[in-house]
């Protein structure tokens, strides 16, 4: 029989217990960090503190659009005290196992204040200028919004307004915060003169990833060659970008590590075009200032 002294450190272990739970719950500095996609990584890892532990779910060389979580990392979800993510089809995958979790330790970008976002561009791949509330009541029978561009990570002002909200949310040291977005702002600025040059350089893209990096910087993306990440490009496509690529004097095309490049060869066979590679996810895990000088000096080495 249990005496009335253990039955009382029971309790208040128990009482203890739950208040730790809940202080995790809430705004407590997470141990363990889970993160969609690496560039997420790349803008919060510089203002946690080195103790905590950043995991990232999707892996070097895989394609997000098809991805699906292992029982692993499925397990680092519910261990983690803080989930950070983009809430749009490029991480569809991980959305279903987070629902159980406290809406305190969940953060999209999406639906931070201060985010841009576009929609997905028009079937022949060209801009169009529309508003971020045009997005509004689109929703699929997940909650994602299928008419949104999902590559908001490639934007510095979302990374920047992204940035500001973990801090806020788990209340992180403003001195370290300010000096790292700082960090981000200068890194901006370069970006953008060493991309005036080539600025009104028509260019094509084998997948619509970087409007969001396009728009931000004033690039002159004429066409998209995969209108589907899914599927590959048809005949009659083909055709039409080949016919594209040489009414607009398009010498270059912007391909990614996660496509197969023998999607491109019907298109540039015989054509005067340069093929250059550019790594949307961060597959190297750079801190976000360094991603977004790679990939403004691979986009500046396929303009020029």
């Amino acid at each position: 029989m249990k005496t009335l002294w253990q039955i009382l450190v029971a309790l208040c272990t128990l009482q203890w217990g739950t208040l730790v739970l809940a202080a995790e719950t809430s705004h407590a500095l997470p141990k363990l960090v889970v993160t969609s996609i690496a560039p997420i990584e790349g803008m919060v890892k510089p203002i946690f503190p080195e103790q905590t532990k950043i995991k990232v779910l999707l892996r070097a060389g895989e394609e997000p659009h098809t991805y699906q979580l292992r029982p692993s990392q499925m397990l680092a979800i519910q261990q983690a005290g803080a989930v950070l993510g983009l809430g749009t089809e490029a991480d569809l995958w991980m959305q279903k196992s987070v629902q159980h979790k406290s809406s305190q330790q969940v953060l999209w970008m999406k639906d931070v204040p201060g985010v841009v976002l576009y929609p997905t561009r028009g079937k022949h791949g060209h801009h169009h200028v529309h508003h971020p509330e045009a997005l509004q009541g689109h929703k699929d029978h997940a909650g994602v919004d299928p008419t949104l561009d999902p590559h908001i990570w490639l934007s510095p002002q979302n990374a920047q307004a992204f940035v500001q909200a973990v801090a806020q949310r788990w209340s992180l040291p403003q001195q370290k915060v300010k000096a790292w977005q700082m960090q981000l702002q200068q890194a901006d600025q370069a970006v953008a003169k060493r991309l005036k040059p080539v600025q009104k350089v028509p260019f094509v893209v084998l997948h619509d990833a970087f409007q969001y990096f396009e728009r931000h910087y004033g690039l002159n993306n004429v066409g998209v060659i995969q209108l589907n990440a899914s599927v590959k490009p048809s005949i009659r496509r083909v055709l039409k970008m080949r016919k594209l690529i040489q009414q607009k004097g398009v010498k270059c095309i912007i391909t990614e590590p996660q496509f197969p490049q023998r999607q491109l060869r019907a298109v540039t066979e015989g054509l005067n075009v340069k093929v250059v590679g550019v790594d949307p996810l961060n597959s190297q895990h750079l801190p976000y200032d360094q991603f977004l000088r790679q990939i403004a000096h691979d986009f500046k080495g396929c303009l020029q």
